[in-house]
C-alpha cells in the first residue's frame, strides 16, 4: 500500500508538469492565431486590392464588399514598380514563379496558398478571405479588362477610374489640395493622380516651402477619406486647416520616400 501511495505521489507532479506544458502550447497557438487575425487587412476599407505577378505578367485584383464584386486588370507584360505605374492604392503584393494567371481568382488564390516560392505581403487569413470571397461572387459581378504595359497614360487612367475608384471617397467628395514640399519635380502631380484615381476631388496642385515631414492636414471630424489617405500614404494626420480653398491638404515632404511606395 505504501508503495502505491509513493508511486501516485511521484506521478502527480509529472502529470501537472505535462498539463502545464500542453496548456502553454495551446495558449501560444491561440495568441499567435489572434495576432494573425488581427493583422488581417482584407476587411479594412470598402475595397481590398492586390497586385499578383509571375514575373512575366501581372494582375490587379480588387475585392469590393459593398456590392460583392471583383474588378480585374490583366497586364500582358512587366510594369516595374506597380505603385508608381498604376498610381492607385495597392494593399498587398504577391510574387509567384510559374503561376497560371489565366485561371479564375479563386483558383489563383488557392495556388498561392500552397506555393512554397511565394513572396507576399499579406497573411494566410487574408488569402483565405480572398478565396472565400471569390468563390461566392456571381460571374456577372466580375469585371475584367486587359492592357499592355505600353498603354498611354490617359487611356490607363480611364480604365483605373472605371475599375478601382473608392465609392466611399467619391460619395464624401471633400476638396483636396496637394502641396509638393520637396525639391523633386513631378511629386505633386504623381500624388494628385493617385488621389484622383482613388476617387478624390483634387482642386489644386501647388509647390510649397521645403519640408522634411509629410502630413495630412484637415479641420473638423476625421472622415473615411482622411483615414484612407493616411492608411495608403502612411503620412501623419494633423488637425489643422492650412488651405483656404480645400478641406484636406496633402503636404508631401522629403520623408515621403520612407513611408510611401508612391
Amino acid at each position: 500500500m505504501r508503495r502505491k501511495k509513493n508511486s501516485s505521489h511521484r506521478t502527480l507532479p509529472a502529470i501537472i508538469f505535462f498539463a502545464l506544458i500542453i496548456g502553454a502550447i495551446i495558449l501560444s497557438f491561440v495568441f499567435k492565431a489572434f495576432l494573425v487575425i488581427k493583422d488581417s487587412r482584407f476587411e479594412r476599407g470598402s475595397r481590398f486590392t492586390v497586385f499578383i505577378t509571375d514575373l512575366k505578367q501581372g494582375e490587379l485584383i480588387s475585392f469590393v464588399r459593398e456590392n460583392h464584386s471583383v474588378s480585374i486588370l490583366k497586364v500582358k507584360g512587366v510594369t516595374g514598380n506597380p505603385y508608381r505605374y498604376f498610381e492607385i492604392p495597392i494593399d498587398a503584393g504577391i510574387q509567384v514563379k510559374n503561376l497560371d494567371l489565366n485561371k479564375t481568382v479563386s483558383e489563383i488564390t488557392s495556388d498561392i496558398i500552397f506555393k512554397k516560392t511565394t513572396k507576399k505581403s499579406l497573411n494566410l487569413v487574408d488569402l483565405l478571405k480572398m478565396f472565400l470571397f471569390s468563390k461566392t461572387v456571381s460571374p456577372q459581378n466580375i469585371l475584367v479588362r486587359e492592357i499592355s504595359p505600353k498603354i498611354d497614360k490617359s487611356s490607363l487612367e480611364k480604365i483605373l477610374n472605371l475599375l478601382f475608384q473608392d465609392s466611399e471617397i467619391t460619395s464624401e467628395r471633400p476638396t483636396i489640395e496637394v502641396v509638393n514640399a520637396t525639391q523633386e519635380q513631378g511629386v505633386g502631380e504623381r500624388h494628385a493622380r493617385l488621389v484622383t484615381n482613388m476617387g478624390g476631388n483634387v482642386v489644386l496642385v501647388s509647390t510649397g516651402e521645403r519640408s522634411k515631414e509629410s502630413g495630412i492636414y484637415y479641420e473638423g471630424k476625421k472622415n473615411y477619406t482622411i483615414e484612407k489617405l493616411s492608411d495608403v500614404l502612411k503620412f501623419t494626420l494633423r488637425k489643422k486647416k492650412v488651405s483656404k480653398i480645400a478641406d484636406i491638404t496633402l503636404v508631401i515632404g522629403e520623408d515621403y520616400k520612407i513611408s510611401s511606395p508612391y
